[in-house]
């Protein structure tokens, strides 16, 4: 069972091009998974279904050869408010600014509780 769920969620991540996602629950733990495009907000804010957030994990998914302006690194915050996801964008300047590039896709792993 627990292979069949890393499988699902495996999956779930590497689908690009449209906005999805999905909570399991295993035991008293739940995966939430899905992918969400940057808004240009920085923070931008994921609702992920969980009550509590324990661990978590973010990839930026780009093609975009121009690393002047793509968001090059992500960082998240797991605990501003409670289950939500906060993403943030950084460029490439020296120092690192924060991104307001919209239109890059982002897939997250949370680790919970519901």
């Amino acid at each position: 069972m627990k292979r069949f769920l890393l499988a699902l969620v495996a999956a779930l991540v590497l689908v690009a091009g449209t906005s999805l996602s999905a909570q399991l629950t295993y035991t008293q733990f739940a995966v939430a998974a899905g992918s969400v495009i940057l808004d240009g907000s920085n923070p931008t804010s994921v609702t992920t279904g969980l009550r509590e957030i324990r661990s978590c994990t973010a990839n930026l998914i780009t093609t975009d050869a121009d690393v002047a302006s793509t968001p090059v690194t992500i960082t998240i915050v797991p605990h501003a408010v409670r289950g939500r996801l906060d993403i943030y964008a950084w460029t490439n300047a020296n120092p690192p600014a924060a991104s307001t590039s919209v239109a890059y896709y982002v897939s997250y792993v949370c680790v919970g509780i519901t």
